[in-house]
């Protein structure tokens, strides 16, 4: 057992019917989700997961309210595992009967170890009464954030144990443990204190320190913070002087810190649910850089409804480590379009994630996210555009280098090109669609342009043109003739040889149900008439280079337009000109014709 690979929710909670199924791979996960679309369901829903292994009897588990009205299955949380022997995964069940979790001591261990952090759990840092303030049940008791550390001080055999273990020891014997017991703690306080100072100072880049104050009256532990701001010591209720974010700060160190010290287990997770709430953008790129830096080595989940910072957390995390996914309030309609339900949207990448750009503008648009399902079609567009063009029409000649075509104007341009260069039409419907709807619907929302209007009815056309062009079946071309081949052409009656080189290469091309011949670049190497080298006898002139060629290697041509143009020079009359597959077996490459070869 390693790192989480898949999540099921079945009618859990927010999450109605068997299909949510979250695809992590073993990466890390990012999620956005505005209110109420499910976030903290999936938050709730690893937790229960995990904490059921310990003692699933006294979990709560809420179902979806409309899947048991509805009669459907009985909810459930798996977990699929990567290098794990359990390829189905792990249940922890509603009625507890099909729970696969129980007593698993991998799980078990990973629950003691790990840390679920969400808004609520910052608060129990500094959320105390007037002179209450105790932090011994959140460190210690009850798999408290440090009681998996190992106790550093053992005069006895007994006290070589977790902390929290030798905790439960004193209960039964206060005057055996209790030296060992306060002597340790202290000791791992004291370690814990060196690396929230690092957060605090190195990180946040904030101006207070941080140290524990242990005392003992009546068997009872009180772990109190003595802070200092600016070098001044506030001797009590720091809770009611420090501001929101260094609160905020102060109880990310200290979670991250006792974190750190656990020992290792199998599967090392971080699951931080909405803890951004307290921190303004310029605390929170601090936060994103220890979860890189410090928790490398843990498979981490963050949620946020803040969509600004899930695009920032998206840019700053690498995409060959996190998967993002969206959460989106789905309301379900009767055929009366009466709203019966909500439920969460899930929208996550599949792989390739090229090749899903349509299918998530269509998750979108059900969001009724139209600004970024317009994005996602223009993507669409653009990857539908590229598949159906060769590597050569998809990039341009730009200050003596090659470069990509990138804007879907360019791109669209080089696919009608590319059809007319294959003798063949786009069809017009696309081409008038692309054109009308680019403007409205696909350009203005890839420039952040938020005056121009989105219409719901424009982006369903628009949907109608990408599955068109999608569905357009690929042109297949053959290459026929290389680029650098010579043909010859004679007319003896009026006494004219010339050598043609193709310039291009020639290609074949098939839509399925019709084939062309490619038009490509003809140049004329050499040509004899009357006997005298480069003649031309329609103005009885000689050339001396090839300024007779320009006219026909400015734009791709046929083989027919070089006839054409070489019956021009001759003043070779129209109806004494060859027509139709007499023109192709007038070119020659050796002793084979050109209408022989493109057969």
């Amino acid at each position: 057992m390693n790192k989480i690979t898949e999540i099921t929710l079945n009618n859990y909670r927010a999450f109605y019917g068997e299909n949510n199924v979250i695809t992590v791979n073993g990466k890390n996960l990012l999620i956005y989700g505005e209110n109420g679309s499910g976030k903290t369901a999936v938050f709730n829903a690893l937790k229960v997961f995990f904490e059921s292994s310990a003692n699933p009897a006294s979990m709560d588990f809420n179902g979806n309210i409309f899947a048991q009205e509805d009669s459907l299955t009985e909810p459930f949380v798996k977990i699929k595992f990567e290098n794990d022997e359990n390829d189905n995964g792990y249940v922890f069940a509603f009625d507890n009967a099909n729970t696969t979790t129980s007593g698993n001591s991998q799980i078990v261990e990973a629950y003691k170890k790990n840390r679920f952090l969400s808004y609520k759990e910052l608060l129990k840092t500094h959320n105390f009464d007037f002179n209450k303030f105790n932090l011994f049940d959140l460190l210690v008791e009850n798999n408290g954030l440090i009681s998996s550390i190992q106790n550093p001080v053992t005069t006895i055999p007994e006290t070589k144990a977790a902390i929290g273990e030798v905790w439960e020891l004193l209960q039964t014997d206060w005057d055996t443990y209790i030296s060992d017991f306060e002597s340790g703690l202290t000791r791992i306080l004291e370690n814990i204190e060196t690396d929230i100072d690092s957060f605090i100072k190195d990180y946040f880049n904030l101006d207070f320190s941080v140290k524990f104050s242990t005392t003992v009256r009546y068997k009872k532990f009180n772990i109190s913070l003595d802070i200092s701001l600016f070098n001044e010591r506030i001797e009590r209720n720091h809770q009611y002087f420090l501001n929101e974010a260094r609160l905020t700060a102060l109880a990310l160190s200290l979670y991250f810190a006792s974190l750190l010290k656990n020992p290792p287990s199998d599967y090392r997770f971080l699951f931080l649910d909405d803890v951004f709430i307290g921190l303004d953008i310029a605390n929170r790129k601090p936060l994103l850089k220890i979860l890189k830096e410090k928790f490398s080595d843990y498979q981490l989940f963050v949620t946020t409804y803040d969509k600004y910072f899930f695009e920032i957390a998206k840019e700053y995390f690498p995409s060959s480590d996190w998967y993002s996914i969206e959460l989106y309030v789905n309301q379900i309609e009767d055929e009366q379009q009466n709203v019966i339900r909500e439920e969460p949207l899930i929208i996550q990448p599949s792989l390739p994630v090229r090749d899903n750009y349509l299918e998530q503008a269509e998750l979108f648009f059900k969001a009724k996210n139209y600004p970024v399902a317009g994005n996602h079609l223009r993507k669409a567009t653009e990857y539908f555009i590229k598949k159906l063009l060769p590597e050569g029409y998809k990039t341009a000649q730009s200050h003596d280098k090659i470069e990509e075509i990138s804007t879907l104007d360019s791109l669209f341009n080089q696919l009608i090109k590319y059809y007319q260069d294959c003798q063949f039409d786009l069809p017009q419907d696309i081409r008038d669609s692309v054109k009308m709807y680019k403007r409205a619907v696909l350009n203005p929302l890839s420039h952040d342009d938020i005056e121009s209007p989105l219409y719901r009815s424009e982006i369903e056309e628009m949907f109608k043109v990408a599955k068109k062009l999608r569905d357009l079946p690929k042109l297949e071309r053959e290459r026929i003739l290389k680029s650098g081949t010579q043909l010859t052409f004679e007319d003896t009656s009026r006494d004219y040889q010339a050598t043609i080189q193709l310039n291009d290469n020639l290609y074949k091309t098939s839509n399925g149900t019709d084939t062309n011949i490619s038009k490509c670049k003809f140049s004329i190497l050499f040509w004899i008439c009357e006997s005298k080298p480069f003649y031309n006898p329609k103005n009885q002139r000689i050339f001396n280079d090839y300024e007779s060629l320009n006219n026909l290697i400015k734009d791709n041509r046929t083989i027919e337009e070089v006839y054409e143009g070489i019956c021009k020079s001759l003043d070779i009359p129209e109806n004494e000109r060859k027509q139709g597959d007499d023109i192709l077996k007038l070119f020659k490459i050796g002793t084979a014709t050109y209408f022989d070869l493109i057969q």
